[in-house]
């Protein structure tokens, strides 16, 4: 499997992975993680076939495919309720603690502008907020299921292509019986 793009948003990462979709091309988004610390240093686009990698490099390298007005790429606020109450930062103009919830931008009690992520980053590491996102979508994006009879997607057998057949059937070449659904959802558990 062949890692062609990588970003620090899940969402921009899952967008890559929709728009490479649109193609007929298979991907996923996976998370990369430093060796060292386990601790998530962002997220890959990986291919389900190495013969995409070209068409989804040039189709990814034209970065106008991200630069749609597209709401979905919003970065979204960090869950910090999974947090420990002891890591709720201090205001830094009043010092009191301020609540765990990203979507408040100034203290409560001094109405100074706050950042509680970067707060929180700043006393706990950049580490300390990665089980506060969710993936940009679920493993299968809705979008992939929906395209899935134009992906370009090869026989588990023989590897002969099963662009314009039904989602599920025999290999015409192979005789194998393959189901689409199936080899995209292995691919994505993989």
């Amino acid at each position: 499997m062949k890692i062609v793009y990588g970003n620090s948003s899940p969402l921009i990462a899952g967008a890559a992975r929709d728009h490479l979709a649109s193609h007929g091309i298979l991907a996923a988004v996976i998370r990369r993680v430093s060796g060292v610390f386990g601790s998530i240093m962002g997220f890959d686009v990986i291919l389900c076939y190495d013969k995409h990698e070209k068409l989804a490099r040039t189709l990814l390298d034209d970065q106008q495919w991200w630069f749609a007005d597209d709401q979905s790429l919003i970065e979204p606020l960090p869950d910090l309720s999974v947090l420990p109450e002891a890591w709720a930062p201090l205001c830094p103009a009043c010092q009191t603690t301020l609540p765990l919830d990203a979507a408040i931008d100034t203290c409560p009690s001094c109405h100074q502008t706050v950042d509680i992520p970067e707060l929180i980053v700043q006393s706990q590491g950049p580490e300390a907020l990665a089980d506060c996102y969710e993936l940009a979508q679920p493993v299968i994006s809705e979008q992939t299921m929906q395209l899935i009879d134009t992906l370009d997607l090869l026989c588990p057998g023989c590897q002969y292509s099963l662009m314009g057949l039904d989602r599920t059937g025999l290999c015409p070449e192979c005789g194998e019986p393959f189901d689409k659904d199936t080899i995209v959802r292995q691919f994505m558990d993989s």
